[in-house]
């Protein structure tokens, strides 16, 4: 018998880029504060934080309504306060960053198992007083999963195809003092696990969760600068455009047999209007060549079909958040020609750019459609400014 779900050589190497990736996004915001922590080193900015989740499951596939039920989570975590010694920081009102361990027990599902999480975070403020505070954190890691799919031993596992997924945590969460070192918070997040079809079966999962917090403070620190609301859309630089070229590649499984995996080919151009230094929005074309579209078209129509008419196109919509030389896309599409279509007319596309040479800069994008991952692709790309950027 075949085996369901073995993992394709290459995710070895996806999975070295992807600790590569991340372990740049965390040296990057944490590098910030090097230069004044140095220079006053009576200064203590850390905070760990101790947080509970209870929520759901949230199963939109017939497929994977057996694992509907009620979870809990943990985390525990530890938390820098940034100073304003890098303009990003200022410019973002003096956002925290942090990195965390995160674990829930799917209670009722032992197809599911445990899942371990690792991921750096940055949390922006939205709001703020002395007293209280309403942050957003965007977090990105790992996670692990001790229950993957299993053609024999663990076949109603059909969300988690690997044993190594990406790990993605949205959370708008509400911070109070009851002390000068001590916080309590409340949170409401959204988390979601994916491998981004990088081996199959790969629904998914979708986590809607809320929390509750307390964060302790290691040392009183009063110099740190006072927090203030912060406005996203607040327009400062005029008549400030960019170009982005963009080229990724991606390696992603078909079905769920030994070695069914195909390639991908991505490709993007994005016209941005830059707001400020903090975002930019644009509007963008798409292009991809998916090999596993072959399959599905031959199963419909039972014919050959050519490279080229696997070609998609679509125009997408976005958004850009921008922290010095590391930059988060969010997009949503619309395809305009495309004969596989299956996949729907909406999609989908988050990703995180680093900026490491000039106008150069290195790309990992997810792209999905209806939460359910079609890919994740490497990629590089270039930045064509119509007027010297400010950022």
């Amino acid at each position: 018998m075949k085996r369901i779900g073995k993992q394709h050589p290459f995710t070895n190497k996806l999975r070295l880029l992807l600790f590569a990736l991340i372990s740049i996004f965390a040296k990057q915001l944490s590098a910030q504060d090097n230069d004044l922590f140095k220079k006053n080193s009576t200064s203590n900015n850390y905070q760990m934080e101790a947080r509970f989740y209870y929520g759901f499951i949230n199963n939109y596939h017939n497929e994977l309504k057996i694992f509907n039920a009620h979870i809990p989570a943990f985390e525990i975590g530890f938390r820098k306060l940034t100073n304003g010694n890098q303009a990003w920081q200022s410019n973002y009102n003096y956002p925290s960053i942090g990195l965390h361990f995160f674990y829930t027990p799917f209670q009722k599902s032992s197809s599911l198992g445990n899942a371990y999480a690792m991921y750096p975070s940055i949390d922006f403020p939205l709001l703020a007083s002395s007293k209280q505070l309403l942050n957003f954190r965007i977090g990105l890691g790992l996670a692990y999963f001790d229950s993957k799919f299993d053609p024999i031993e663990n076949y109603q596992n059909l969300a988690i195809g690997s044993d190594l997924n990406a790990f993605v945590h949205f959370m708008i969460h509400y911070e109070m003092k009851i002390s000068s070192l001590d916080q309590i918070s409340v949170g409401l997040s959204l988390v979601h696990f994916s491998n981004g079809s990088i081996s199959m079966p790969n629904y998914g999962l979708n986590l809607p969760l809320s929390s509750i917090g307390y964060t302790h403070q290691f040392k009183e620190n009063n110099e740190l600068p006072e927090r203030k609301a912060m406005p996203f859309f607040r327009k400062e630089v005029e008549k400030n455009y960019r170009i982005d070229f963009q080229l990724g590649y991606a390696i992603k499984s078909r079905g769920i047999e030994i070695d069914s995996h195909d390639q991908v080919v991505a490709s993007s151009i994005s016209l941005l209007k830059i707001i400020n230094a903090k975002s930019a929005v644009g509007i963008g074309t798409d292009f991809s060549y998916d090999e596993s579209h072959r399959a599905l078209l031959n199963l419909v129509n039972n014919q050959s079909y050519s490279n080229i008419e696997l070609v998609k196109f679509g125009g997408a919509v976005q958004y850009q958040i921008q922290l010095d030389r590391l930059a988060l896309n969010i997009a949503l599409g619309t395809y305009i020609y495309g004969k596989e279509k299956t996949e729907g007319p909406i999609y989908e596309k988050l990703s995180l750019n680093y900026r490491f040479y000039k106008n150069m800069y290195a790309s990992m994008e997810l792209k999905a459609h209806a939460a359910r991952a079609a890919y994740l692709a490497w990629g590089i790309g270039y930045q064509l400014h119509f007027k010297k950027s400010q950022i």
